[in-house]
């Protein structure tokens, strides 16, 4: 009897191992597979091999059936789209990538990356433009990276491109003024007007005794609250821009409410879309809809509807009080 129990549990032992193995093999089949079928494209492999070979440094799109957004800076810089699958990395080392940096608040995929031997850089930057930290950081990893290295943010369109503008100016591929065409190449909007400022008027540190900051796989992006600070702060530049009837107070002439608004609602879709596990689904749902009542106050802004906007401010400030009721005071 007990013979026979044993032979039944080895069994069951082996099956459930040929079950995971098959399992893994299955994925890796996959990604093997799926980038067999781009290889085989031929527009791929002009594109890719053309990007590699490129030795002068021009700006040019990238049209990839995998990796979204994709821009050729020059030989060594590139930008896109996040990172989501194995077979992004993969197609990233087609193109030589050994390092990526991500300027997104979102936590990279440190541990992917490693799988592939590639670098993870974190530097996250918000809409509203760099600060000096993040242009020393990218000062630094210019400097010292070697290889091709990729940018991106969410997207790929925003900050991401911004950030590699930022990196071309240290490397000496392009002056200010010829960074900007690599903002106009990526679609950035001119809503982020800080991002489009920052790149203009970037100067690369000549001080060998700048300091400059310590490159990490993982940024601190600070805590719940600290991000609801920063959010704080432009809610009562709109508070004085409505005041002034939804334009730029006398007293503020740097205060520009359709700027500002926009700056709070891309606050509250990162915030959203970083929420750890430690918080419920309200929460969420309460930020998704801060995140569409700031959107129309924008869109309102725009056509010059005032009363849609005041409306969609009072919906908002309703929303941002029954949320502080739980979840902050």
């Amino acid at each position: 009897m007990i013979r026979k129990y044993f032979v039944y549990l080895s069994s069951l032992l082996l099956f459930l191992l040929f079950l995971f193995n098959y399992s893994s093999i299955k994925g890796e089949y996959k990604n093997r597979v799926n980038l067999i079928e781009i290889k085989n494209n031929p527009k791929y492999k002009l594109q890719t091999f053309a990007a590699i070979a490129n030795g002068d440094d021009t700006i040019k799109s990238i049209g990839h059936p995998i990796i979204g957004n994709l821009i050729q800076i020059s030989k060594y810089i590139y930008s896109g789209e996040e990172p989501t699958s194995d077979t992004f990395f993969i197609c990233l080392k087609e193109f030589g990538i050994t390092t990526i940096v991500s300027v997104d608040g979102a936590k990279p995929d440190v541990e992917t990356a490693k799988k592939h031997n590639i670098r993870y850089i974190h530097i996250p930057i918000g809409y509203d433009g760099f600060g000096e930290g993040a242009e020393l950081s990218i000062t630094r990893l210019t400097r010292e990276v070697k290889g091709p290295i990729y940018f991106h943010c969410h997207h790929g369109v925003h900050r991401g491109p911004a950030a590699a503008a930022i990196a071309s100016i240290v490397a000496g591929c392009y002056s200010n003024e010829q960074a900007i065409e690599i903002l106009e190449k990526a679609g950035t909007s001119k809503e982020y007007p800080g991002l489009w400022s920052d790149v203009e008027n970037f100067n690369v540190p000549s001080d060998s005794t700048v300091y400059l900051p310590e490159l990490v796989e993982i940024a601190d992006v600070g805590s719940f609250a600290s991000q609801m600070a920063s959010i704080d702060r432009a809610m009562d530049n709109i508070k004085l821009c409505r005041k002034s009837n939804w334009s730029t107070p006398a007293i503020h002439p740097d205060i520009v409410p359709e700027r500002e608004t926009i700056i709070v609602k891309e606050g509250f879709r990162e915030l959203r879309r970083n929420l750890s596990n430690g918080y419920d689904e309200q929460l969420r749902s309460w930020l998704g809809e801060a995140e569409e009542y700031t959107d129309r106050i924008i869109i309102a802004l725009k056509s010059g509807e005032l009363t849609d906007a005041e409306n969609n401010y009072y919906l908002l400030n309703h929303a941002c009080t029954q949320c502080h009721k739980i979840y902050r005071n």
